[in-house]
């Protein structure tokens, strides 16, 4: 009995990571090769790896503080869009940065020409 407990246990670790797993939003860059920036990844390694974004914007600065043993600890946190251009009946990826990292990935409208993206 106690090795069937385990069993199930294992079984249920192994789908709970495979969900997990499941969620990261990626993007499969084509400039220069098929590299691909899933979240949580750098703005950093996002240009690295599929150039500069067809357009960028600056949306909001998150703000969030601290108080421990009476020190405040304020931080703020830039966030940014970046739209990839996937090309001729692909979707935009819309790329959401917080802080330097990609916190969300989603899907635009549909994009034109030679695309930066799969």
């Amino acid at each position: 009995m106690k090795a069937a407990g385990t069993v199930l246990l294992a079984l249920f670790t192994l789908f709970l990571f495979g969900v997990a797993v499941s969620e990261a939003s990626c993007i499969r860059c084509v400039s220069g090769g098929l590299d691909m920036v899933c979240d949580g990844e750098s703005k950093f390694v996002l240009i690295d790896k599929c150039g500069q974004p067809d357009f960028s914007e600056e949306v909001a600065e998150e703000t969030r503080g601290s108080l421990w043993k009476g020190d405040v600890n304020i931080i703020t946190e830039k966030v940014e869009l970046f739209y990839y251009n996937c090309g001729d009946g692909a979707f935009i990826k819309v790329i959401r940065i917080k802080g330097g990292r990609i916190v969300s990935m989603k899907d635009a409208d549909r994009g034109y020409g030679r695309g930066k993206c799969q």
